[in-house]
């Protein structure tokens, strides 16, 4: 019978004592197998630790994911020891990053999309007004909930389940979910993580 453990049950320490014991030897084809294995199952591994094991070990793919992922988070989320786990310079890019997303999230959650409204709106100046209403009550709240804020994705889900409210006519209302469902304003937001979380990987991997 040939040994054959299954992988995919090793606990996270020990592939981190592997990857350790391949810096050791200088085993670059077992350095990678660990990578690999961590990449499968980076979604299971908080991102404080993988951003630790990728500062220490100058694994740039696990960096610039967890990177991402955490500047998403919540901080309040995470335990005491996490804190410790993570450099100064790493924990200043992170907060930098997430006031700059706030900052843009209450941009567009101020501001709504503009209407454009539908050949059939009878009441053009009424259904703006009430369109605005309805962002900033609605939207706005979905985006800005101090207990909960909501991804933008899930805030879209729930201000379409609200559905037209006053004086925004149907027509109008249908035509302006299509803008809010590809979400331009918010594509930016993740762009703007991936380049932070590429240049943080530059200059924190040297």
């Amino acid at each position: 019978m040939r040994w054959r453990p299954d992988v995919a049950k090793t606990p996270d320490g020990v592939l981190f004592q592997v990857l350790e014991l391949s810096r050791m030897w200088e085993a670059d084809d077992v350095r990678e197998y660990v990578i690999n294995q961590l990449d499968r199952r980076r979604v299971s591994i908080r991102p404080v630790q993988l951003i630790s094991i990728a500062k220490e070990y100058k694994i740039r793919t696990l960096f610039t994911y967890a990177f991402a992922r955490l500047v998403k988070s919540r901080l309040d989320d995470l335990t005491a020891n996490e804190y410790k786990m993570m450099d100064g310079e790493t924990w200043a890019a992170v907060l930098k990053a997430q006031s700059v997303i706030r900052t843009h999230r209450g941009i567009v959650g101020c501001e709504e999309p503009p209407m454009v409204h539908a050949p059939a709106c009878v009441g053009p100046e009424d259904c703006s007004l009430d369109w605005k209403q309805l962002w900033w009550n609605q939207m706005g709240r979905f985006l800005f909930d101090g207990r909960n804020p909501q991804p933008y994705k899930d805030a879209v889900q729930r201000f379409e389940e609200v559905g037209a409210i006053g004086r925004v006519s149907q027509e109008c209302w249908r035509s302006m979910m299509i803008t809010v469902r590809a979400g331009l304003a918010f594509q930016k937001e993740d762009m703007f993580i991936e380049r932070t979380a590429k240049r943080e990987a530059d200059q924190l991997l040297l």
